[in-house]
């Protein structure tokens, strides 16, 4: 029904929240084709949504669905992020998407970058990038 609804109001301002039930609840259920359908028109509608971007890749990831599309997007995100702690957790995201898709190096990298961006975070949330990190660097997925 919440597709029906997205597709057959395209203006609802309920529509954003309706694509973006699709997306998680495809994604969350490792429906590949499902996931990329709905983020695609979530996306054509609200192409520099960073944070749907960013939760749409993270949860690929963790599905390890459409990597090679949460690749990109996860890039994408990156770019749009305003803040250095955005860009911490989008860089994050990014290097978990690069370690499932195989590329352990790149993802170090990456965690490397997303912990410098975390400055001035606590010590708590730095823990968990250093941890991320090192799972990297032990081949841990």
């Amino acid at each position: 029904k919440v597709a029906s609804f997205a597709e057959k109001y395209p203006n609802s301002p309920l529509r954003r929240n309706a694509l973006g039930t699709l997306v998680n609840t495809f994604a969350n259920a490792g429906d590949a084709d499902g996931a990329r359908k709905y983020y695609s028109l979530y996306a054509s509608q609200w192409p520099d949504d960073a944070i749907m971007m960013n939760n749409y890749a993270w949860t690929c990831a963790g599905k390890t669905i459409n990597l090679d599309h949460a690749a990109e997007v996860s890039e994408k995100a990156v770019a749009l992020a305003k803040t250095d702690n955005e860009r911490a957790m989008y860089l994050d995201t990014q290097a978990t998407v690069e370690f499932k898709r195989g590329n352990a190096q790149r993802a170090i990298l990456l965690e490397e970058q997303a912990l410098s961006n975390r400055k001035n975070s606590t010590p708590k949330e730095r823990n968990e990038y250093e941890d991320t990190l090192e799972k990297f660097k032990a081949g841990k997925k």
